[in-house]
């Protein structure tokens, strides 16, 4: 019995055992966006590529208004399909800021999605202003309490500036530090 290991439930070598562990690593991450101009999807899908590349299981979900004119931000529209959160590990959410707030088809999906309690995520939120505080910020801070209503356990933030000269660092830093997130 040598280099034996009780796991679940029989016995297994060291070498199971590690495979065991190394599958239990990867993740099956939802990534839920809206996305109006294709910047919001661009970033999800550079994070969703390197996140495969490290061997997990990534679905992007878009989320669409049932109604196509979407143009005043303070109108909650209704969406064509609610996705589910409940088969993934970890889910990532990103919207744009419209009128200095969080784009209105993501707070309808997160006032409308049943209650994923205590699901970790990371939060993406772009923007067309070069600096955070031109609405990036208020943006970012109306996603977080949405999601601590549901029960959303947010463990990481990006506002990525699309007029900043420093777009392409700050995509790099949102999908590093949701990577290390993920490789804990």
């Amino acid at each position: 019995m040598k280099n034996q290991y009780v796991y679940r439930n029989g016995f297994g070598t060291m070498k199971e055992k590690q495979e065991m562990n190394r599958e239990a690593m990867f993740m099956n991450i939802g990534i839920i966006i809206y996305s109006q101009t294709g910047n919001t999807r661009s970033v999800v899908e550079t994070l969703a590529d390197t996140l495969r590349d490290q061997s997990h299981t990534v679905h992007i979900e878009s989320l669409q208004p049932a109604d196509a004119k979407t143009g005043n931000p303070r109108i909650i529209p209704k969406l064509s399909a609610i996705p589910s959160t409940e088969s993934y590990d970890y889910l990532i959410l990103g919207a744009p800021v419209h009128a200095f707030s969080l784009a209105p088809a993501m707070k309808s999906f997160l006032q409308s999605v049943p209650g994923p309690q205590n699901k970790p995520a990371g939060l993406i939120v772009t923007q067309q202003f070069p600096f955070a505080w031109m609405g990036g910020n208020r943006a970012m801070a109306e996603f977080k309490t949405l999601c601590s209503q549901k029960g959303v356990r947010v463990e990481s933030t990006a506002i990525i500036n699309w007029s900043n000269r420093q777009r392409s660092q700050q995509i790099d830093q949102a999908i590093e530090q949701i990577s290390h997130i993920l490789s804990r």
